[in-house]
């Protein structure tokens, strides 16, 4: 999946020769990232990847007998939860609406998106000409 913040504003973080340091909003989304399997027992967290104006992450949902959420359902809730912590400090954060997800059906087409994800930073240091 694939979140934007509103006009792609860079508040999520920075990135420079280090890689990626986030900022308070950064860290709060990585936080309530973690937070998800509380809420939804049928996710598995894979990767995420967070940049200053964007959010990838791959999730993976599985049957269970008391949760029966959808991935909209989880979207949902962790874009609201995020930006509600976000607010007291950046009250001018906002998320784009949606989202952009794909299903993954093979094992291996899973390894190729989990790749992407973690390798994500360091594709944008190189396109930003910083070396990782």
């Amino acid at each position: 999946m694939t979140f934007t913040t509103w006009a792609r504003a860079p508040w999520l973080g920075r990135l420079s020769v280090e890689g990626f340091a986030p900022a308070p909003a950064g860290a709060t989304v990585m936080a309530v990232w973690s937070e998800l399997p509380k809420w939804f027992p049928r996710i598995e967290l894979s990767e995420v990847a967070v940049l200053p104006d964007h959010v990838h992450g791959l999730v993976e949902l599985r049957e269970h007998h008391d949760d029966s959420a959808s991935l909209g359902d989880v979207v949902r809730v962790w874009k609201a939860v995020a930006a509600h912590r976000i607010h007291p400090q950046l009250p001018e954060f906002k998320w784009t609406d949606g989202y952009w997800d794909r299903i993954v059906r093979t094992e291996s087409e899973f390894e190729t998106v989990r790749a992407y994800v973690s390798e994500n930073v360091a594709r944008h240091l190189l396109k930003l000409k910083v070396p990782p």
